[in-house]
């Protein structure tokens, strides 16, 4: 693997690779973390990591992928000068190239499709394969006319354990993630409302709102309603302390709508055993959760309250899909899965998948 860094969302099938490989596997760490990624600074001290910005170890970085027999390859600068020149298959991990425009509607700026095409143009050559880590990535790269179709369902691995449950005596709500208008966090503030408003009083939320650009006009938008001593409002906070949110919590709010290519926190919260309440139009729910009785789904504000007054109301069924949806992620679509399908497709020549799947599908 050779990617900018090593972080939380390739670690775990970092580690897994390991486990099947053993020596045989590297991790190529192209850049030195720091500034805000200085805590991933850890994981660099790994027993396969070959830190390739330290005095002399570009060049062995080199001689690694070129005599490698599976690359996987993050679309950062400095991994494609590394790999440009590898002949054997590289597969290339990356999510949606035209996730702001419309490429649906025909509107890719012709700069934008040139820009793109000389980007993944060396590595979209015959043998080599792309590795969608969002919804719709095939589709944005069958429009620029890359990789042929060659294209394999991937994602991002991060790892919960699935806890312990007990009944409480109210309902805690969850929403994660970085406060942007796509992910829609003004949604849990009005689910919050909405229990409270139709007979479920002792219903407390937890809303970890990871900075940026709209942090502040949510907040001050919604600041009445954020008041209310039921609401807890936390910042950008250790990876352990949400797994440990998750865990106690009893609804998983995910109400990113179709902008949200993946999503991880969703994938985090079904392994942790969390009944989700997820938008159909999201990524992460058509790519994961879809008709596998892992989730509630709803599509539109009228079906997200019904979703929410049946959770409520019926909490033994919505800890049931919890389990469910734990059991399904850590079975089908956990680190050592993608591990084990992807050197299996490898070591097939590209002709062997999951039985019962479809050509395209690692899962």
């Amino acid at each position: 693997m050779c990617w900018n860094y090593l972080s939380i969302h390739q670690v775990d099938v970092a580690e897994s690779f390991f486990r099947i490989l053993g020596d045989d596997f590297r991790f190529i760490s192209c850049q030195k973390p720091s500034g805000a990624k200085a805590a991933l600074a850890d994981y660099e001290n790994r027993p396969y990591v070959i830190r390739a910005y330290e005095e002399g170890m570009m060049e062995t970085a080199r001689r690694l992928i070129q005599e490698a027999d599976l690359c996987l390859l993050a679309p950062y600068e400095p991994c494609w000068s590394i790999a440009k020149t590898k002949r054997l298959p590289t597969f290339v991990s990356t999510e949606r190239i035209f996730k702001s425009e419309k490429p649906e509607r025909g509107l890719v700026p012709a700069l934008r499709l040139v820009h793109v095409r000389m980007m993944y143009g060396p590595f979209a050559k015959r043998g080599s394969y792309l590795l969608c880590n969002s919804y719709g990535t095939k589709e944005d790269f069958l429009r620029a006319r890359l990789f042929g179709g060659r294209c394999l369902r991937w994602g991002y691995f991060p790892k919960a354990e699935p806890l312990p449950r007990s009944p409480g005596e109210g309902i805690r709500l969850l929403w994660s993630g970085r406060c942007l208008r796509l992910k829609h966090p003004d949604l849990a503030v009005h689910a919050f409302r909405y229990l409270k408003e139709h007979g479920f009083p002792d219903v407390e939320m937890d809303l970890v709102l990871a900075d940026s650009d709209e942090k502040e006009e949510f907040l001050l938008e919604h600041r009445d309603s954020l008041k209310d001593p039921g609401i807890r409002i936390l910042g950008t906070i250790p990876h352990d302390e949400l797994l440990e949110l998750m865990g106690s919590a009893d609804l998983f709010l995910f109400p990113s709508d179709r902008r949200e290519g993946f999503g991880a926190v969703l994938y985090e919260a079904m392994e942790a055993g969390c009944c989700c309440i997820a938008n159909v139009e999201a990524g992460a729910t058509k790519l994961i959760s879809a008709d596998k009785e892992t989730a509630i789904h709803y599509h539109d504000l009228e079906s997200f309250d019904k979703a929410l007054g049946w959770a409520a109301s019926h909490s033994e069924e919505a800890r049931a899909i919890g389990e469910r949806a734990a059991k399904f992620i850590t079975e089908h679509y956990s680190a050592e899965t993608a591990a084990t399908n992807l050197i299996a497709f490898v070591e097939s020549g590209g002709s062997l998948f999951p039985e019962g799947k479809e050509p395209g599908s690692l899962f």
